[in-house]
């Protein structure tokens, strides 16, 4: 049997490190559960693994904003449409500034958002 496609077994798998995402087969990776659970998990390499999800799951908000809450750099895995995505973005930025860098452009060109990122950003590091 293919273990890539057991459950079971590639549930273990992404308990012990979410990144272990990428073992698992197109259907695992595109199961809302199981990577919400691969995603959520205690390394930070779990948000990481939102690379490994499926296209579609990089569009759903709870998702990303699991991963991100877990690896503020794993905004840079996200759709197009999140990336534009004010409240995904300000999640990303509180963690770290320089996840920034992995918003669109339109958010980037937006004065008034950066000031109000860069706002949040040293707020989070100072509590």
């Amino acid at each position: 049997s293919d273990l890539r496609a057991d459950s079971k077994f590639m549930y273990k798998a992404i308990t012990v490190d979410g990144y272990n995402l990428t073992y698992a087969s197109e259907e695992l990776k595109n199961d809302r559960q199981f990577v919400l659970c691969a995603v959520s998990g205690p390394s930070y390499r779990s948000g990481y693994a939102l690379q490994f999800a499926s296209e579609e799951l990089k569009k759903d908000r709870f998702i990303v904003l699991a991963a991100i809450l877990n690896y503020s750099d794993a905004l840079q895995y996200a759709s197009e449409e999140l990336k534009r995505d004010r409240m995904i973005v300000l999640a990303a930025v509180s963690k770290c500034v320089t996840s920034l860098k992995y918003a669109a452009l339109q958010l980037r060109n937006d004065r008034q958002f950066i000031l109000t990122a860069l706002y949040m950003a040293a707020t989070a590091e100072n509590s």
